[in-house]
């Protein structure tokens, strides 16, 4: 699970540890060293650039922390800007801490009114750490998002029998990204092994390169599992990986129930059911695109935890 570094002037409230351990997820949160504290408080007016300054937080920061990783940045403008912009680049999530002022007044036995303002805090809200998507092909520039880079998947996988290029449809290269995303960011939380992150990642991929609308159709899981061993995407892969994907694509457009029977006559179909059931929650989280997600039909608290990222991922990439 991802840690919470923390940059900030103040201590933390125990509403934000609470908030951060809740909606962030994160296992711990890792206070700096006193010398990296007080560099970070007392940045001075004086100096043009920050970057020598900045140093030994960059440093601390780079050696204390991991890809995926939140960072709470929030302090002097011109630092705050700067070690937002350094953990994008390296896999990690900053994020700052967004407050609501309240105010109470309290009449003076004189008759004058005294004001007093209190700040509350009510979200973590993540700098912009994914692509706003102009640019739909995301893998070749290389970009990073919660600590993963993103896919590259062909624009020619998304060509319809009709000649219609899909890939930017509802079901195309931005969806695509975004379920490969939900599904690697669950695999990962939930500690799963890597033969099923990679099963995810080929399921992900793949899940859609068979339909032929955007209409409902619950068999285009299955003309999409066709397609791939049509194209021959499938081989090369390890047996347990290929076979838990092509299993998640052909049957994550029906019913659950249709899978689980499916899973009883296989060869290893607990594990099968786990990977469909994960895909399935990966993909249900982009339903915010179609404005019906329910949460309640999502598997796992993992998944159900993650509706508001899925907000902002589409949002962001729309």
């Amino acid at each position: 699970m991802p840690r919470l570094m923390v940059l900030f002037n103040h201590t933390l409230t125990p509403a934000q540890e609470h908030d951060a351990r809740s909606s962030l997820g994160v296992e711990r949160i890792v206070l700096p060293p006193s010398g990296i504290q007080r560099l970070w408080s007392q940045v001075p007016p004086e100096t043009g650039d920050l970057s020598g300054y900045l140093a030994p937080v960059m440093e601390w920061l780079g050696s204390a922390s991991a890809a995926g990783d939140f960072v709470l940045v929030q302090g002097e403008f011109g630092a705050t800007c700067m070690v937002a912009g350094w953990c994008l680049e390296r896999g990690l999530v900053p994020v700052y801490s967004t407050t609501r002022r309240e105010a109470e007044e309290k009449r003076l036995p004189d008759g004058s009114v005294q004001v007093r303002h209190r700040f509350a805090h009510v979200r973590f809200r993540r700098y912009a750490s994914c692509p706003r998507a102009a640019s739909r092909r995301a893998g070749k520039t290389g970009l990073v998002c919660e600590g993963f880079s993103l896919p590259d998947p062909p624009e020619e996988w998304f060509i319809r029998p009709d000649g219609e290029n899909a890939a930017g449809s509802i079901h195309g290269v931005g969806h695509t990204v975004r379920v490969w995303l939900h599904g690697q960011v669950l695999a990962r939380e939930l500690g799963r092994p890597e033969w099923q992150r990679q099963a995810l990642h080929q399921a992900a991929l793949w899940h859609d390169i068979g339909r032929v609308d955007d209409g409902i159709d619950p068999l285009h899981g299955s003309r999409s599992a066709g397609r791939v061993i049509g194209l021959g995407l499938h081989t090369g892969l390890d047996e347990r990986v290929r076979e838990a994907a092509l299993f998640a694509v052909t049957y994550h457009s029906l019913p659950d129930r249709t899978g689980e029977e499916a899973a009883r006559l296989r060869a290893g179909g607990c594990e099968l059911l786990d990977v469909l059931r994960l895909f399935k929650d990966a993909d249900g989280l982009d339903r915010v695109r179609l404005g019906d997600l329910d949460p309640a039909f999502l598997r796992h608290a993992e998944a159900r935890a993650r509706v508001a990222r899925a907000w902002e991922l589409y949002e962001e990439w729309n």
